[in-house]
C-alpha cells in the first residue's frame, strides 16, 4: 500500500461539505509525508499528529482527532489512543481545535506531461510529485503517459521510499493519436500484445484518445485494460451517448465521454 495513505479509508467519501465549513481545513498528511519520508524512513522515526478533528470519509463526518501515527514514512494508526504513549522520542505535531485532517485525495486524472518550450509534452517526474503531496494528494492515475518508461521508474522509486510521491497507478502510453508516433494501422493483434507488455510492466489502465473503433474494441476487450482506463474522443463508429445493444462503456470502469457503438 501507499506510504502515504495505507491506513486511510478506501472509500471516497460523498461530500466534503461537511469539512469545508471548518474555519480552517489542514491537509496536513501529506504535508507530514513528504517531510517525514526520508528521514523517518532510515531513522525508523515515529511522527504523532494529535489535536484537531479528522474528517471520516466513510461516515462522512468530522471526529476528534485522538491522535495519528506514522512510521518509516507509513502511516500506523489513525484514531490511537495516545493518552499512556511514551512519545518523548516521538516527532510531535500539535494541531488547534480549530485544523481539520483530511484523508488522501485521489487525482483520477492527473497528467504530469508538460510543454514549456512548444517542443512536445514531456512527463515531469522532479517536482510534480511534491506538489501532488502538497495539495493533498496521495494516489494518482496519470489518465496517458508521454514517457511511460521514466513514469514506470518513477513508481517503483516512491514505492521504495528512494523518491517522495504519490501512489502512482500507472496509464501507460496514449493508445491513439495523442501518442507521438502512433501507429494509426496497429491491428487488433498489435494492440492486445501491447497491452500485455504494459500490463507486465505495472500499468493500471490505459488511456485511448484519438483511436480508430477497431483499435479501441481490441484495447477494451482485453481484461487487463479495464481496471482503470478511460478515452476522451469517440473514433469513427462511435458516437457519444445513445443506445445501442454493443456499449463500449460495458467492460469499462471509467470513462470521460461515454461513447457507444453505432454499427458492427
Amino acid at each position: 500500500m501507499s506510504r502515504f495513505a495505507s491506513a486511510l479509508p478506501a472509500q471516497t467519501p460523498p461530500s466534503y461539505t461537511t469539512a469545508m465549513r471548518a474555519n480552517t481545513i489542514s491537509v496536513v498528511l501529506a504535508l507530514v509525508a513528504a517531510t517525514a519520508t526520508v528521514s523517518a524512513q532510515d531513522q525508523g522515526g515515529t511522527t504523532v499528529v494529535r489535536g484537531g478533528v479528522l474528517f471520516d470519509g466513510v461516515q462522512d463526518k468530522r471526529v476528534p482527532n485522538t491522535g495519528i501515527v506514522v512510521r518509516g514514512g507509513v502511516f500506523q494508526e489513525v484514531g490511537a489512543d495516545l493518552e499512556d504513549r511514551d512519545l518523548t522520542n516521538a516527532r510531535v505535531v500539535q494541531l488547534t481545535k480549530d485544523d481539520t485532517v483530511l484523508p488522501g485525495l485521489f487525482d483520477l486524472h492527473a497528467h504530469f506531461g508538460i510543454d514549456l518550450f512548444g517542443r512536445g509534452r514531456i512527463d515531469e517526474i522532479e517536482h510534480y510529485p511534491r506538489i501532488f503531496l502538497g495539495n493533498g494528494v496521495t494516489s494518482v492515475f496519470p489518465a496517458g503517459e508521454m514517457t511511460p518508461d521514466k513514469m514506470a521508474d518513477l513508481r517503483r522509486r516512491i514505492d521504495a521510499g528512494k523518491s517522495v510521491g504519490p501512489r502512482i497507478f500507472n496509464s501507460g502510453p496514449y493508445f491513439g493519436s495523442a501518442r507521438p508516433g502512433w501507429n494509426r494501422n496497429a491491428s487488433s493483434e498489435q494492440i492486445r500484445q501491447e497491452v500485455d507488455e504494459w500490463a507486465e510492466k505495472g500499468a493500471r489502465g490505459f488511456k485511448a484518445k484519438g483511436i480508430r473503433a477497431g483499435q479501441l474494441r481490441a484495447l477494451i476487450e482485453r481484461p487487463q485494460a479495464t481496471k482503470y482506463w478511460e478515452f476522451v474522443s469517440c473514433p469513427p463508429g462511435l458516437h457519444p451517448g445513445g443506445s445501442s445493444p454493443r456499449a463500449a462503456t460495458a467492460p469499462c470502469t471509467r470513462l470521460s465521454n461515454p461513447c457507444v457503438w453505432t454499427s458492427g
